[in-house]
This record gives C-alpha cells, sequence and structure tokens, in this order.
C-alpha cells in the first residue's frame, strides 16, 4: 500500500498542472464526470489535509461516496480509488485548491480527439481571433473591396499561424475547413458555398503569400483593369440638377425628371443614362444622386432662412458644472397639448374652449419651478413682470440674474410696449433700484432654442401630460384627433357642455401644479441632473446660500407699472390687461388736461399711484367700478364722492365767472294784446307742469328710498303722495317696536 505523500506548503508549490486537452473545448462528458469525481472526493481530500489521517482509512467510506454519486452497481476497488486521490493530490501540487475541477478530468480526455472535437476546438480559436475584424466591417451584408481584402488578410495570418502548430496533414485539412465555416457563417456574402469560397481562399492565399503577405497583394483589379472605370465629366448637367433641386425643395426625382423635360441637360448626359418614364419615372443616376445630395440637403436649410440654417448647423456645447442652483432664474412660455374651458365674457358669458398660454419660471440649474401662470388668452408684459414678482415673493432674487428667451420675452419685458405715452419700466431701472439697495440682478437672454435648458423640461412635461384630460395631440393641426375635436366645436359653436370632457381652467391650472410636483421630486438622469431630483438638488444649495428677498416697501421695484397720461374730463383713462379703467377723485380734477405719470401694481390695478412730471407731488385714486347689480348705497356714494370731487374745481371756477352784462331794449309795442295773453298762458303752464313734475319726482325718489329701507319691493303707486305717507307710517312702526324698553319705565 503506498503512503500518502506529504502535502507541499504553498511556498514550495511547483508548476501549475493543466490537462492536455483546455477545459474549455473538453467535451461535456468529461466536464460531467470530472464534476462527479470532484463531489466524491473533495470531503476525503479536505481530511487528508491532516497528516495523521491515511488514504487506506478512508478507502471504505470514500468508495461508498463514489459508487452513490456516479450510480455504479458495485463500488469501484480499493486500489482504484487510492489512485484517483494519489492523482488529484500530485495534480494539485500541494496548493490545497480543490475547487480548480480541471485536476478531477479523466486521463483518457486527451488521448483521441475526434473530427468534431477538433472542429469546435478550431472554431473556439477563430472567434477568438477574427471575431473583432468581423466586427470591423463597415458592411457586412455586403463587404467592399477594402473589407474583403482586410478580412482575408487576417484570416491568412491566424491561419499561417494555427499551420505552425500542426504539422499533420489530417489537422490541417480540418483546421481550413472550420476557417471556411466561420467565415462564410461570419460574412455568408463572401461566396455562395462552402466550395467556391474554398476556391477563393486557395487562390487569394497563393498570391498573398507570393505578393509579401500584405492586403494589396489580394485587393480586386478588375474595375481599376476593365477600362470602365472612368465615366464621363458631367459636371454641367450635375450643377443643373443640383440647383433645380434645391429649387423643388430638395427632390432630387423631380429636378432629374423636369430637366430633361425643358431640354436643360447635355445630349451626352441624356445618352449616357438612359431615362424611361414608363418604367421609373423618379429614377436619378446613382452616382449624380450621391454626388449632389450632400450638397441640396446643406443648402436646405438657407432656402427658409438664416437662422434655420443656423439652428441645424453647429452647436456650442454647454458645461454647466461652474453654475450654482439659485444663480439665475429662467422663464419661457408654452402652450400646452390640452384645452380646457372658462367663461368667457366677451361673448356674452359663453363657456369657450381654448389651449391658452402658460408661464413657467424655474432655477436655471436644477429646473426646480418657482411659479407658474395659466392664462386664458395671450400673455402680455404684465404678465411677464407677474411672473418675476411671484417667483421673487416665493423664493426670492436670484444670486446673478433672470435668463429669458431673446424673442418675445425681451420685446415685452424690456423695451416694453409699442403704445404711445405708454412704457414699463425699463430692466435698467429696476437694476439701479436693486443696487441702491446693495443688491446686484442683471438680465440675460438666448439666442437660440437649444440655447434654453427650459425647453428640455418643456418637453418632459408634455410627455407626463399626455393622458389628461383634453389631449389633442403634439401637433393639433396634423394630428387632428377627431374625436376631441368634435368635441371642441360642439363646445365653442354649439354651446355644448366642456365639463364632461375638459378640466375648468382652475382644475387644468391645480393640475399643472401637481405635475410640476411631481417632475420636481422624480430623479433625472441629464448632464445637470445626473441622478438626483431638482427638489433634492435645489434644498441642497439653499441650505448653503440662500436667496435674497425684498423688503415689502422695496417690491415696487418689480411690482410698478409707470405710464404718462393727460388726465380727461372723465378723468384717467387706462387700458390694463385689456380692460379700459377710469380713475378720479379730488386730486385727478386739478390736472385736468395735464400730463401727469401713473404708477399702478400689476397684482393690484384698482389703485393707482399717481404724481406730476418732477415727481414732488404723489396722491393715490381709487378706481371707478360698482357691481352691476349688487351695489349697495354706500357703494354709490363712495363713487359719486369721487366723481363730485374730480368735477369740483371746474364747478369752483364757473361760479366764480361774472357774466357780461348786455343791455337790451324791450317795446311795448313788440305784440298786440292777444299775443301777449296767449304766451302769460303759455309760461304759466309750462312752470305749474315743472312744478308738478318735480314734485312728482321727489315723491318717486322717496318712496324708492323708504322701500329700501323697509327692504320692501319698489312698487309706485298711481297715488305718489299717499304711498310715500303709508310708507312713513311703515317705517315709524317698525322704529316703535323695535325702540329698548328702559328697565326703569312702568
Amino acid at each position: 500500500m503506498q503512503q500518502t505523500p506529504p502535502i507541499a506548503s504553498p511556498a514550495a508549490q511547483p508548476d501549475r498542472w493543466m490537462p492536455a486537452v483546455p477545459w474549455g473545448v473538453l467535451a461535456e462528458k468529461w466536464r460531467t464526470k470530472a464534476h462527479k469525481l470532484q463531489t466524491a472526493l473533495l470531503p476525503f481530500l479536505r481530511r487528508l489535509e491532516d497528516p495523521s489521517v491515511s488514504v487506506a482509512s478512508l478507502a471504505e467510506e470514500g468508495r461508498a461516496l463514489h459508487q452513490r454519486i456516479f450510480k455504479f452497481s458495485e463500488p469501484i476497488s480499493v486500489r482504484h480509488w487510492e489512485r484517483l486521490v494519489q492523482r488529484t493530490l500530485e495534480r494539485d501540487g500541494g496548493a490545497l485548491n480543490w475547487n480548480r475541477v480541471e485536476i478531477f478530468v479523466d486521463d483518457k480526455a486527451g488521448r483521441r480527439r475526434t473530427a468534431a472535437t477538433c472542429r469546435s476546438e478550431f472554431l473556439a480559436e477563430h472567434k477568438t481571433a477574427l471575431n473583432e475584424t468581423v466586427e470591423h466591417l463597415e458592411n457586412r451584408a455586403d463587404p467592399t473591396d477594402d473589407d474583403r481584402a482586410y478580412l482575408l488578410d487576417a484570416a491568412f495570418r491566424h491561419y499561417e499561424s494555427l499551420s505552425a502548430r500542426h504539422t499533420k496533414h489530417k489537422v490541417r485539412r480540418r483546421l481550413k475547413t472550420s476557417l471556411l465555416d466561420y467565415l462564410l457563417a461570419a460574412v455568408p456574402a463572401l461566396a455562395k458555398n462552402v466550395e467556391s469560397l474554398r476556391r477563393v481562399f486557395d487562390l487569394k492565399l497563393a498570391a498573398w503569400q507570393a505578393g509579401g503577405q500584405t492586403p494589396q497583394a489580394i485587393m480586386d483589379q478588375r474595375r481599376l483593369k476593365s477600362g470602365n472605370f472612368r465615366r464621363p465629366d458631367f459636371a454641367a448637367d450635375r450643377k443643373v440638377i443640383r440647383d433645380m433641386a434645391i429649387q423643388f425643395g430638395g427632390s432630387e426625382s423631380l429636378a432629374h425628371r423636369q430637366a430633361r423635360k425643358r431640354g436643360l441637360l447635355s445630349k451626352e448626359f441624356c445618352d449616357h443614362y438612359t431615362f424611361d418614364m414608363r418604367q421609373n419615372k423618379s429614377y436619378v443616376p446613382h452616382t449624380i444622386r450621391a454626388d449632389i445630395t450632400p450638397e441640396v440637403e446643406a443648402v436646405e436649410p438657407l432656402t427658409h432662412s438664416e437662422r434655420e440654417a443656423k439652428l441645424r448647423g453647429p452647436w456650442i456645447r454647454r458645461d454647466w458644472s461652474d453654475e450654482e442652483p439659485g444663480n439665475y432664474f429662467s422663464g419661457d412660455d408654452v402652450t400646452w397639448n390640452h384645452r380646457f374651458w372658462f367663461w368667457n365674457d366677451d361673448d356674452l358669458g359663453r363657456r369657450r374652449a381654448i389651449r391658452g398660454e402658460c408661464l413657467l419660471i424655474t432655477d436655471l440649474r436644477t429646473f426646480y419651478p418657482l411659479h407658474v401662470m395659466l392664462i386664458a388668452g395671450h400673455y402680455n408684459s404684465e404678465h411677464v413682470r407677474s411672473l418675476c414678482l411671484q417667483a421673487h415673493d416665493k423664493a426670492g432674487l436670484p444670486h446673478e440674474g433672470y435668463y429669458f428667451e431673446g424673442g418675445v420675452f425681451q420685446a415685452r419685458l424690456v423695451p416694453g410696449e409699442r403704445r404711445k405715452g405708454a412704457k414699463w419700466r425699463h430692466w435698467r431701472e429696476t437694476e439701479n433700484g436693486l443696487q441702491a439697495l446693495k443688491l446686484s440682478v442683471s438680465l440675460r437672454h438666448a439666442t437660440t432654442p437649444r440655447a434654453k435648458p427650459i425647453e428640455g423640461m418643456l418637453h418632459i412635461l408634455q410627455d407626463l401630460m399626455r393622458c389628461e384630460p383634453g389631449f389633442v395631440g403634439f401637433n393639433e393641426r396634423q394630428d387632428k384627433i377627431e374625436d376631441i375635436q368634435e368635441f371642441v366645436v360642439a363646445v365653442n359653436e354649439r354651446g355644448a357642455d366642456p365639463r364632461e370632457r375638459l378640466l375648468s381652467m382652475a382644475d387644468w391650472s391645480k393640475r399643472i401644479d401637481a405635475i410640476l410636483h411631481e417632475f420636481a421630486h422624480d430623479p433625472q438622469n441629464g448632464d445637470m441632473l445626473p441622478g438626483v431630483s431638482p427638489a433634492e438638488t435645489w434644498a441642497e444649495a439653499m441650505q448653503r446660500k440662500a436667496l435674497v428677498k425684498l423688503p415689502p416697501e422695496a417690491r415696487a421695484v418689480f411690482a410698478t407699472h409707470e405710464q404718462r397720461v393727460t388726465v380727461r374730463q372723465e378723468g384717467i383713462v387706462l387700458t390694463i390687461r385689456g380692460q379700459r379703467r377710469i380713475y378720479a377723485n379730488e386730486h385727478t380734477g386739478r390736472f385736468i388736461g395735464r400730463p401727469v405719470l401713473t404708477h399702478y401694481n400689476v397684482e393690484y390695478p384698482q389703485l393707482l399711484t399717481v404724481s406730476d412730471l418732477d415727481r414732488r407731488e404723489y396722491f393715490a385714486v381709487p378706481e371707478l367700478v360698482l357691481p352691476a347689480m349688487s351695489a349697495t348705497p354706500e357703494q354709490f356714494a363712495r363713487v359719486h364722492a369721487q366723481i363730485a370731487g374730480h368735477r369740483r374745481p371746474a364747478k369752483v371756477i364757473h361760479s366764480e365767472m361774472r357774466p357780461h352784462v348786455v343791455t337790451t331794449i324791450t317795446r311795448d309795442d313788440d305784440a298786440d294784446e292777444a299775443t301777449r295773453q296767449r304766451g302769460r298762458f303759455i309760461a304759466e303752464s309750462v312752470e305749474q307742469h315743472k312744478q308738478s313734475q318735480n314734485e312728482e319726482q321727489r315723491d318717486y325718489r322717496e318712496a324708492q328710498r323708504l322701500c329700501a329701507e323697509l327692504g320692501r319691493p319698489f312698487k309706485p303707486s298711481k297715488n305718489l303722495p299717499q304711498y310715500v305717507r303709508a310708507l312713513q307710517m311703515l317705517l315709524e312702526i317698525r322704529a316703535k317696536r323695535t325702540q329698548p324698553v328702559s328697565p326703569l319705565s312702568p
């Protein structure tokens, strides 16, 4: 009985033993057998690490486990089991690495190599050596001449390397067959079948070896030697087709066809390229199309505008890593792809289904939404300034400034409205006002849509809103969702109830707020927000450096609109957000016909602040407005007092005027007695009628007043004096009933 050899220490390990056949190309049956033997011997190999344990003492137990795992009818002999253990210990070499399944491979696994084994081994080597070359081909479905030379050059070098290792003729034959099978499977366009590929392979291999083993030696020279590779020079015809294609909006087929019809192409060109309109009217010679297509596509944007060409040309990638949240606020307008309904006062109070416009302002760096404003119609400069004001009230002023688009926002926010005598405060006045408070806020504009990061956010929001009620498509004119379009027409034209399919303006505004809140708390994956949400980034930045808010008395820097007007006879007349408003009180009467400066808050236009042109005298003027049918007597008294105050200076001037004395002469004989008597009767009748009318009007107004005090409906009687006395008696009775009784009275 052999003794167990001592297990060497890891420091004294010999070279690592490897099987004759690599594990990767070993047949499956040998792999399965190796795994089973590893399972059968592993418990005993670990116990043999103890020097006091011998192989013989474990034989019986080991044979039983071996029989169960291999499912033999009888156990193997003791000698065979000990030989398996000794072989495994020798292959391990004292490394104690029993997890290496290679050391359990049977000795017979490498003795005979079948044709299938050789083929699988060679195919594995072909894939390792040539897969990268195949992936680099421009077109595997139709390889070019350069692709073929590149691939065959790599295949020949690989074939030469393997042939040097295998000298037997039978093995080389299997090697070549497996290589041809691999090439045909990887690039089927190389040949029709294996035999055809074998002939090409042999011819190209001989040429490659004779030509110095370079790709140029196996390049296909037939096109160069045929004499047909030179085509005539049709530069003038090509230019004609190209220019007409640009005029026809990029349609090269139409340009080629029209150029032939009009006789603009040379006879040589028409003879060289045959054209049959009945067979293929869209035909354009392949070489001509390949030449002019890049130029047509390059010029096409310029046919629209210089701006379109600029947008479709090179652009500058911006690095936002050095920008901190809160430095800039970004605002933009958007028309959502949804309809909502609202009460339209201009259309007799009917409900209208529209898309409206919406203003959104966010933090430029984090896309954190600060304020959104939904508008039933078109926005104007007051909405833009109100947007900035609301963002200030909610968050504060940005550290650096505002970043808006260069189109509508710039026209409506900075230069002001193009109306005589009316202007916004220029942004430089806002900057000066902030600098007086030791704050610096600037205004910047984007020149292209790509320069506005908020555009990407709006695209994400549009996708989130796709399933909301009232969706009309991303392009309402082209998408034409007939179901919703017919419903919108029924609402706007026939007065259908929009609540069946659409949200009201208030509900849609709330839904927009909810979607913005959802977006703010969703992690993003862009360059500006890699894996974090806008709310997280904003909150972290505000903890590091908070924003500054203006004191209440300084909000006028943002909120005040200034306009120069002339006070008219009816007062100060302004049009604010499309509504005509009138302001008048005792102060405005002194400036009738004179210019003044008006200032009003965009959030509260009901009160107007007015000053003279020198800005020395300031006074406030409320708006003259009352509810149409529910105004109270107190409200009427207040408004009439404002109107009387506005008219008072003119009335004072009129009362102080002394009429000029005009000398008149009346002659007694100008009329006869009958004429005088008739005149006196007419005058007395008119005077009596006037007195009667005045008394009747007085009784009428008194009856109205008494009915209002009694809370009764006014129903005038034919005998107004009697009706007034009855109302007075009712009022006296009610007063007596409500009079408190003294506790000392009997």
